[in-house]
């Protein structure tokens, strides 16, 4: 005979439980043992094997903290264009301003791959 876990829940979450394990045609048992147990043995580096809901929840945290930390960045980097762009109108004056607006644009099309480089390596 197996060993037998008692866990403490609520009618609320029992419930629940049982409509997820229906709804996958899968017994009590075997539902919560597949949403907390690994069903495969994949091993981490501690030994330790991860469940397929485990690995879920773990995935989705490591992508939102991904996604938090890119959006910061851009953050930052839309500062420096900023003060770049601000830095070069001071420098160059208003007239030639106009033209290296063109020229980086021109240069962030050709390092994208929209647009032919200028013959002679020369920039439009």
């Amino acid at each position: 005979m197996k060993p037998k876990l008692t866990i403490y829940v609520t009618d609320a979450e029992l419930a629940q439980f049982r409509r997820e394990a229906e709804r996958r045609r899968l017994s009590l048992s075997r539902y919560l043992k597949e949403r907390f147990l690994p069903t495969e043995f994949e091993q981490t580096g501690d030994g330790a094997a991860l469940g397929p809901e485990t690995e879920k929840r773990l995935a989705d945290a490591v992508r939102r903290a991904a996604d938090a930390h890119s959006r910061k960045m851009l953050d930052q980097i839309s500062t420096l264009i900023v003060m770049v762009d601000q830095l070069a109108a001071r420098t160059l004056g208003e007239a030639h301003h106009g033209d290296w607006q063109h020229q980086v644009e021109a240069l962030v099309r050709e390092l994208r791959g929209d647009a032919e480089p200028a013959p002679n390596g020369a920039h439009a």
